[in-house]
This record gives C-alpha cells, sequence and structure tokens, in this order.
C-alpha cells in the first residue's frame, strides 16, 4: 500500500517504480543521504541496466537484508511529494479494486516528459522582475528583446511559466539574466480572480447551487437535464466556490468539445488558472499543462479520462460532464 511513513537510515530499503519496467526495484539511500526523508510521490535518479534512470518512490519496505546486494539511489530531484496524500490513498484503492500492483497504477501519474532527470517542477513557478536599475543595451538580440518585451507586457513581472510557454528558450532567459535585465524571486502562486458576470443562474439554479457547496466533506451529486437546461451554468458557479480553497477537475468525454469550454472559463478565472490535459495535446503543451497542475498554479483542470491521476496538490471536487457517455468506460 502507499503509506506515507517515512524512515531514515541507509538500512531503509524503496520501492522504486521504473518506467520501463512492470515491476518495481528496491533502493537504498547513499551514505551522505541517510538522514534525508523519502515520501511516496517523490521522484529519484537510480541505476538500472548500466544506465541511470528516473524512478518514482512507491514506500519504504522491511529492513535491509544482509543476504541482499542494494543499489543506491544517486539523486533526489524533488523537495517534497508531487502528489498529496488524498491522492496516494487513490491510487492505492485504484491497485486494490483492479487487483494490480502499485508499481502499476502510481507512475499513472507522470507524464512521459516527467521522467526525465531535467524536469524544470523546481523552476516552474519562479518569478522574474525586470531589473530598472539596467537599460536594454542598444543592438542586442530580437530573442533578448523579444524577452523583455513579454514581461514588459506582463507588469514587469513574469512567471517562468509563461516565459517558456511564450516559447522563449533557457538559453535566452540565462543570458537576459546574465545581462542583470531581469532578477528572480521567490515562486509565487497567485489567487484566482473570478469573474462570474458570464452566467447568471435562474433561482432553480441557485438552489442546487447552494445545495452542492453548502456541505463540508465527501459527497455526491446527479444533475439531470436535457441538452441546453444550464447544467453547465452550475457547474461553472459552483467551480467558482471551489477553486477559492483548491483545484477542480471538470471531466468531459470528448475533445471537441473542450475549446468552447476552455473560451467560457477563461474569460471567469484567467488564461493562467485553466487547463485542459487530453490526447489531443502535443508531448510539449500535456508536459506544461501537467506542470501547472503539480505546482498548483492550474486550479480549473478539463480532462478526459486519464486526467483522473493528475498529481493534484489539493483537489476540492470532480465533476464528470456527460457522465453515462461510452468513452468514460473501458471494458478491456
Amino acid at each position: 500500500m502507499l503509506k506515507d511513513t517515512p524512515k531514515l537510515g541507509r538500512n531503509t530499503i524503496y520501492l522504486v517504480a521504473i518506467r520501463t519496467i512492470s515491476k518495481a526495484l528496491e533502493y537504498r539511500l547513499p551514505t551522505n543521504l541517510v538522514n534525508t526523508v523519502l515520501h511516496p510521490g517523490m521522484r529519484v535518479l537510480v541505476p538500472y541496466r548500466n544506465k541511470e534512470v528516473v524512478g518514482l518512490v512507491l514506500k519504504d519496505v522491511t529492513a535491509a537484508s544482509k543476504l541482499k546486494k542494494y543499489k543506491d539511489i544517486l539523486r533526489i530531484l524533488d523537495d517534497k511529494k508531487l502528489y498529496s496524500d488524498n491522492t496516494a490513498q487513490f491510487l492505492t484503492r485504484v491497485a486494490e479494486y483492479y487487483n494490480v500492483t502499485d508499481e502499476q497504477v502510481a507512475p499513472l501519474t507522470l507524464c512521459a516528459k516527467a521522467w526525465s532527470s531535467e524536469c524544470i517542477i523546481k523552476d516552474w513557478c519562479t518569478h522574474y522582475n525586470l531589473n530598472h536599475d539596467v537599460q536594454l543595451p542598444v543592438g542586442v538580440k530580437p530573442v533578448i528583446k523579444k524577452c523583455v518585451n513579454i514581461i514588459t507586457k506582463h507588469g514587469g513581472s513574469i512567471a517562468y511559466a509563461d516565459l517558456v510557454k511564450a516559447k522563449i528558450r533557457d538559453e535566452t532567459i540565462r543570458r537576459v539574466k546574465l545581462m542583470s535585465l531581469i532578477k528572480p524571486v521567490e515562486a509565487i502562486i497567485k489567487g484566482v480572480e473570478v469573474d462570474t458576470t458570464h452566467w447568471t443562474p435562474t433561482p432553480q439554479q441557485q438552489t442546487i447551487i447552494n445545495a452542492i457547496t453548502s456541505k463540508i466533506g465527501y459527497q455526491c451529486h446527479y444533475l439531470y437535464g436535457v441538452t441546453g437546461s444550464g447544467k453547465t451554468c452550475i457547474y461553472a458557479l459552483t467551480v467558482t466556490k471551489w477553486v477559492q480553497s483548491g483545484q477542480v477537475l471538470w471531466m468531459v468525454p470528448e475533445i471537441s468539445i473542450t475549446p468552447q469550454l476552455m473560451s467560457k472559463l477563461h474569460q471567469q478565472f484567467g488564461e493562467d488558472a485553466v487547463v485542459s490535459y487530453h490526447s489531443g495535446l502535443s508531448e510539449r503543451e500535456r508536459y506544461h499543462a501537467w506542470l501547472d497542475v503539480v505546482t498548483g498554479r492550474a486550479r480549473v483542470i478539463i480532462g478526459t479520462r486519464s486526467s483522473v491521476f493528475l498529481p493534484f496538490q489539493k483537489l476540492q471536487g470532480i465533476i464528470i460532464a456527460e457522465e453515462h457517455d461510452s468513452s468514460f468506460k473501458q471494458q478491456s
């Protein structure tokens, strides 16, 4: 089971999942890291078949056996676990329900690029402020000028994530920093500014919204209505309540309905707070959306079935639109 019960010491053995194999392997901490605490959901660099690969810590196991030789973990890639305790419990429940192992389920929380040791989780939310004491030199390369202009349009402060999404290369950001044109500041997770002017609920819709959002703790509601009856309005205004204290997963059956929904939610919550996650995205786009989720930048996630395994930080609620649709179900 995925229990968060970290121990200390070189005799503690960790079960680590590797992407390319179906069986988890056992590793131990090297001498210089014996006082480090590893939690389920942290990524580590480990040796495997004469290569260095990224692994996902599942749990600590019994003390080391004197009859076995264990390889050492080479490096710890994350300073904290990638997903919450609730997500860990969910993964355990999935494994038990489908009678599979933890190492078959837990890796579903990572996208393809997250299995790289170069994954930029730590930098994703770092902000850069323009250094107004330094002027942009005459004759600088266009990419430098473009980077500075983008930050200027963002009010002189921008997240590393937004620079990457604007297709500014790491090398360009590094050069701009070396020129002292920008200075990094502590990572910032902004609150969500909500615009509800796009939705005007009827008294009946407001009664339903109040019934859903007034209770605390686990609950389940079933909303029935024909197309055009106003279910989306109820969903959107319910999300408005939930995002104040965490993240919301809005599951949809088809990729095709996502753009229209995304457009409305961008107007309601702002573009930074809403991401989509589905198979129609490029690997780069999926990676960026995954980073937004794992760092907490994304507060509303519009996703198809696979998005249920995303590494949420504080999931407040799940909406399943058109839950009867066959794409939510799998028989194989």
